[in-house]
């Protein structure tokens, strides 16, 4: 709960810093900007503003429809990226639209809803936006309480032990009725995790076993969850990650949980917004942590060139020890400070640099290697 505090004093400190005071980094331009580059780019409505509140829609099928092909497949993002004449500077700035593809003998249906957080309705009832967030900084901020205050539940969606889950980076999880995708309040895995940060991409075991983990840059810290089937805690641990970044995903093996810390680190809460609070360091090397899912105070680290992973493929581990698993690579994260800020603007630059690498990890020698 102390590293829980420490992190809202950081969030608050960005909220206060005088920086932030002055006038919002010219919103009339990047909206006017990003609508002129739509009426030529039609593609780009992918990030433009999403106005309405809800869709419920029914597709037409053509043919015959695969027999037993059957469910429902849950999706997330940001999509309300406009308040008055704002539009936020940072794509995942956006309030989360959670949607629900039906699928079955009658066909496809299509239902969204935007996750109800209490940033979204705090802003909504204002009718401006009230809080300087991952990256787009508005003026004369709110105060921000906690982390789940600026919890915007726009990355990903989790379906496990009965639950439906919005999920964020740093903060809580929203829970949302399966049904009506009705937003029902912040959700807690117990009393003692309450607000503990739990990231958009865990992983489920065939058995129901989930892993994950989150991050505390206030206090350099990654928590460690493992979950069984039915949604009970076994175990949260804490590792000192010092400096600590932005871990946005990670893999499991049959015995150990891998996660990448690129030296894009955390080094000023002064900053103008969480993300120009880090720096790139490509001097510095990108560590990878390896723990073990039985007992989380056994870990080890190894050293990689520096690199930004937003997500990776598969990951498997040998009898020998040695952990292999893929991942789209960048040689920095200028896809998250430049590239996602500009097409915001509707000015879509190049993702070159982006490559499918192989890591190798012997846990037993230490060594590792990139391919």
């Amino acid at each position: 709960r102390q590293v829980l505090k420490s992190s809202a004093t950081v969030l608050a400190a960005f909220a206060a810093s005088p920086v932030l005071s002055g006038a919002p980094l010219m919103p009339h331009n990047r909206k006017e900007a990003f609508a002129t580059a739509l009426r030529a780019k039609p593609w780009l409505s992918g990030f433009a503003h999403i106005d309405r509140q809800r869709f419920d829609a029914t597709a037409t099928i053509s043919g015959r429809w695969p027999q037993g092909l059957s469910g429902t497949l849950y999706r997330n993002g940001p999509a309300a990226h406009e308040l008055g004449d704002f539009r936020h500077s940072h794509w995942v700035d956006g309030d989360g639209l959670l949607h629900a593809y039906r699928v079955g003998a009658d066909g496809v249906s299509h239902q969204a809803r935007y996750v109800e957080t209490h940033k979204r309705q705090a802003e909504r009832k204002a009718d401006r936006p009230l809080y300087s967030s991952f990256d787009s900084v508005i003026a004369d901020p709110a105060r921000i309480p906690s982390p789940d205050s600026v919890n915007t539940a726009n990355i990903s969606v989790l379906h496990h032990h009965g639950e439906l889950l919005a999920l964020w980076e740093a903060g809580s999880p929203w829970r949302i009725d399966e049904s009506s995708l009705d937003t029902q309040g912040v959700y807690a895995f117990s009393d003692e995790t309450a607000g503990a940060p739990f990231s958009a991409h865990p992983r489920v075991e065939p058995d129901g076993t989930l892993w994950n983990f989150g991050y505390l840059s206030a206090a350099n810290l990654l928590v460690l969850w493992h979950i069984d089937a039915k949604g009970k805690v076994q175990k949260v641990s804490k590792i000192d990650a010092a400096p600590i970044t932005m871990v946005h995903d990670f893999v499991v093996t049959e015995r150990h949980l891998v996660l990448m810390i690129a030296p894009f680190h955390f080094v000023d809460p002064d900053s103008e917004s969480f993300l120009q609070a880090h720096q790139w360091n490509p001097q510095d090397p990108t560590r990878v942590l390896v723990v073990d899912k039985d007992d989380f105070s056994s870990y080890q680290w190894f050293e990689l060139p520096a690199q930004w992973v937003f997500h990776f493929g598969n990951a498997w581990e040998d009898k020998a020890g040695v952990i292999r698993f893929d991942a789209g690579r960048y040689d920095d994260p200028s896809i998250m400070t430049v590239n996602f800020r500009e097409i915001m603007r509707g000015n879509v630059l190049s993702l070159s640099g982006l490559r499918h690498h192989r890591y190798r990890l012997d846990t037993r020698t230490g060594r590792c290697s990139e391919e």
